[in-house]
């Protein structure tokens, strides 16, 4: 996702519920290695953790030109 050396990708927002099932593999991915090297190895990508009680779990990122993806991560391991 790099454009003439330029990320465009700016931010991502992680949303979650604390004791919802739907977001039981989005619970364990925190804490996971993976996760902690994907946002080492990528300074550049503001990573934000959001509880968001009684609703399924979804990741918005955030674009260079202000364009905002949402995608659903509901029952996901």
């Amino acid at each position: 996702m790099c454009t003439r050396g330029v990320f465009q990708l700016r931010k991502l927002s992680l949303y979650f519920c604390d004791f919802g099932g739907s977001s039981s593999g989005v619970r364990n991915a925190l804490i996971s290695q993976q996760l902690k090297d994907f946002i080492s190895s990528n300074p550049h990508i503001d990573f934000n953790f959001i509880v968001k009680r009684n609703h399924h779990p979804f990741v918005t990122g955030a674009y260079l030109n202000g364009y905002l993806k949402d995608m659903p991560l509901r029952s996901l391991e």
